[in-house]
């Protein structure tokens, strides 16, 4: 989402971008397993590739949710700070109609 000055159009685009947002699903991790048995009869000794290559996949699994994070305290302050936004324009409407009666 974008600091977007919040009127009636801005917070229907803002209201729309988490919408999506939300809707985003989480792919679950799943780690491919190393080899625990060698031609389904001898134990099998991890190799220095295969135990890099199943590191890999955990880094890439903690990038993915690092990325998700991120996204996600990015989302809760635009929504903070849309409404935020609503209440000052909110309580300045208040305001504005309680002087334009005649009142304070």
């Amino acid at each position: 989402m974008t600091n977007l000055p919040t009127n009636y159009h801005n917070f229907e685009i803002q209201k729309e971008n988490i919408r999506k947002f939300s809707n985003r699903i989480l792919e679950p991790v799943e780690l491919k397993a190393v080899d625990e048995k060698f031609l389904w009869k001898f134990d099998h000794r991890v190799t220095g590739t295969e135990f890099n290559a199943a590191i890999e996949q955990i880094q890439e699994a903690f990038k993915k949710n690092y990325e998700i994070s991120k996204d996600i305290v990015r989302e809760f302050k635009d929504v903070y700070n849309t409404f935020e936004s609503l209440d000052k324009d909110y309580i300045q409407g208040i305001c504005a109609s309680v002087a334009s009666i005649g009142g304070f």
